[in-house]
């Protein structure tokens, strides 16, 4: 670590060790033990340090992907839990941030990120969540910005701290597969092959819609009737593919531009879902 650095390890059901490197005046505080003369650490439960160098992230094999960046980088998180493994890093020049997630299963983890992304699109982070670009590599989900603004990345690592307090559990959507006919070829949970996109995604809206506003922004549009086919009345049409929804004319354009397969984020009965949809 440089000389102004902090540490953090997270050991899920053990404790958080939190470990300070700073030349700077530390004022006397019960909570910070100080182990050098510039390094100080502290442990919220029963988080400890690693006194074998080899399961600490500098000697530690599990953790070679993650090492340099948690070395030289001055924003860098690494997480392992199960088979999923996630990796953070923001640097201040030019600021920019990446996150990515490796995962045996990665449809669900993909289906919620961008499920979340579109629900941030209504509120305090909406600037942040439109610079977002995602990147699906088989096992592997990256998450970019290269227009990040200082405000929007505090705003971002505090909703973000928020959410790892608890495991969130995605929510569930009583999403039943259509019968096949009208376009639809095959459908499984809510992966559905169709016979063309274009076609699909402009029966969406081809009923009556209206906009649906948060925080004084437009982020989705509401079926004011039932579509011909997928959805229903009351649905809201939140994005497609990362990009947020604000008109039916818009949708019936991107309808154009879909090739082989597409996301379709929508909110039904007050819950958020991502719809595969494929040729």
């Amino acid at each position: 670590m440089t000389s102004e650095a902090v540490a953090v390890a997270v050991a899920p059901g053990a404790g958080t060790t939190i470990v300070i490197v700073t030349r700077a005046h530390v004022a006397h505080c019960a909570a910070l033990s100080r182990i050098a003369d510039d390094t100080f650490v502290a442990t919220i439960g029963a988080g400890v340090l690693a006194d074998n160098p080899a399961a600490s992230p500098l000697g530690s094999s599990r953790w070679a992907r993650a090492r340099s960046y948690l070395i030289n980088d001055p924003i860098a998180i690494a997480i392992e839990r199960d088979d999923q493994r996630v990796l953070a890093v923001a640097q201040p020049k030019p600021l920019a941030g990446w996150l990515s997630i490796d995962a045996v299963d990665l449809p669900p983890i993909e289906r919620y990120v961008r499920a979340w992304i579109d629900r941030q699109r209504g509120g305090a982070l909406a600037t942040f969540a439109r610079n977002l670009v995602i990147e699906s590599r088989k096992s592997q989900l990256l998450v970019r910005t290269t227009k990040l603004q200082p405000e929007e990345l505090a705003l971002a690592t505090t909703d973000v701290l928020r959410m790892l307090e608890s495991v969130p559990t995605p929510p569930t959507v009583a999403f039943t597969c259509p019968a096949a006919g009208n376009g639809i070829v095959r459908c499984s949970g809510s992966e559905i092959t169709v016979t063309s996109l274009a076609s699909t995604l402009r029966k969406l809206v081809a009923v009556d819609t209206e906009p649906v506003v948060a925080a004084g922004d437009v982020v989705g549009i509401r079926l004011t009737e039932d579509a011909e086919v997928l959805l229903r009345r009351d649905d809201v049409i939140l994005g497609l593919d990362g990009q947020r929804i604000i008109s039916a004319a818009q949708l019936q354009e991107l309808a154009r531009l879909v090739h082989d397969r597409t996301a379709l984020a929508i909110r039904r009965d007050g819950a958020d879902l991502i719809i595969g949809l494929s040729e």
